[in-house]
């Protein structure tokens, strides 16, 4: 199963995600990368502005900006 990367961009810096998590699927990747979003929404200090990319195999695979979800 593939490794994928959930990193958080700013509009003026960018968190790594260093450690990643295995997952069945790309479809698995994007439920994760939403439930990421929910949990930092909920959590204070969000910013609209924020985008979560998901990566695998160091290409990005889709990019979700925290205002969709």
């Amino acid at each position: 199963m593939p490794r994928y990367y959930f990193d958080v961009r700013w509009p003026d810096r960018k968190d790594d995600d260093e450690t990643g998590m295995v997952l069945a699927d790309d479809a698995a990747a994007r439920d994760h990368a939403e439930d990421l979003i929910r949990e930092m929404k909920e959590g204070n200090g969000h910013d609209p502005g924020l985008t979560l990319v998901v990566a695998k195999a160091g290409k990005v695979i889709f990019t979700i900006p925290f205002q969709a979800v």
